[in-house]
């Protein structure tokens, strides 16, 4: 995954320099991610483009990102890394139009500079959403098409996402495929969730079920994130696709990397790229992150053998 992690280096390099005082600062697992999402795009952008240009079934290919942040995430050693929005205004294929939430002001300007100056050719002027996704979600629907060809990134830091925004879009465009960090923060709030009742709610938000439906789940032995996923296949029509641990540098687990899509009578174009994704992410560390951006940066030596 060097090739991805280049990328995501350079494209941060370009973008840090508008408003480089506005950044996030997040832990080097974090570029494993951010790989997985430029991967999953080189999946499902020229697929995607291919069907928008020669089906009339289909009408536009749309990326949504309801958590679009400022667009740059700064290391601990000082290096930038491209945020998702900046990943999909660099994506192989153009998308034909983009949906970008995020809630801070500050940060969405910063980022309207920073994709005005790194966008890839022939991508659109994405639209811009401030507020929260969950309830501006109508105004994200507002922009999307029944026969678009959606590709919805959530990665919210906790539980923010709603579930009734992920049916709410998945209803409306039923061609959506999805990316959603889930983090195993999760598993402490169940656990809480019976004598905290702010902890209860937003479980209940975030999945959609009742709390005697969560714990009574857990209680017969299954592991909560089968239980999102079990939503994401009933309740949303997404079946097919991949789950992947991202754990720190420390090896502790950190967030689940979730993608999915829906079946077709042919089964889905886009499961063998996830699938390729998924197991070349379940075989790298953060700390293989590292040592890749180190070389990138020049700051080590490649190993004959890499």
């Amino acid at each position: 995954m060097t090739g991805q992690l280049r990328k995501i280096v350079d494209l941060g390099d370009k973008a840090s320099r508008f408003d480089p005082e506005i950044h996030h600062d997040y832990k080097i697992h974090t570029a494993l991610k951010l790989a997985a999402l430029n991967h999953a795009l080189d999946v499902f952008t020229p697929i995607a483009r291919r069907q928008a240009d020669r089906h009339r079934e289909y009408h536009r290919s749309v990326y949504v990102d309801l958590f679009a942040g400022c667009g740059v995430t700064k290391t601990a050693k000082g290096d930038w890394l491209a945020g998702s929005p900046i990943i999909a205004v660099n994506s192989k294929a153009h998308f034909d139009s983009m949906v970008l939430v995020e809630r801070g002001s500050e940060r969405i300007e910063a980022l309207k500079k920073r994709i005005g100056g790194v966008s890839g050719k022939g991508q659109p002027v994405p639209t811009y959403i401030v507020g929260d996704c969950n309830a501006l979600k109508r105004h994200v629907i507002d922009l999307l098409q029944p026969n678009d060809l959606v590709f919805v990134t959530a990665d919210p830091e906790g539980m923010q996402l709603h579930w009734e925004t992920l049916v709410d879009i998945v209803r409306t465009c039923p061609a959506s495929d999805l990316f959603i960090n889930c983090t195993v923060g999760v598993n402490r709030v169940v656990g809480a969730a019976e004598s905290n009742e702010a902890a209860g709610k937003t479980l209940e938000r975030f999945t959609g079920r009742s709390l005697a439906e969560l714990l009574g789940g857990v209680g017969e032995g299954n592991e909560f994130l089968d239980m999102y996923e079990k939503g994401m296949t009933e309740a949303l029509g997404k079946p097919l696709g991949t789950t992947t641990l991202v754990s720190t540098e420390s090896g502790q687990p950190r967030y689940n990397v979730l993608i999915r899509t829906r079946r077709t009578s042919r089964g889905s174009p886009y499961l063998p790229g996830y699938e390729a994704l998924s197991k070349r992410l379940s075989s790298l560390t953060a700390a293989e992150a590292s040592r890749a951006i180190d070389i990138i940066k020049g700051r080590q030596k490649a190993l004959a053998s890499d």
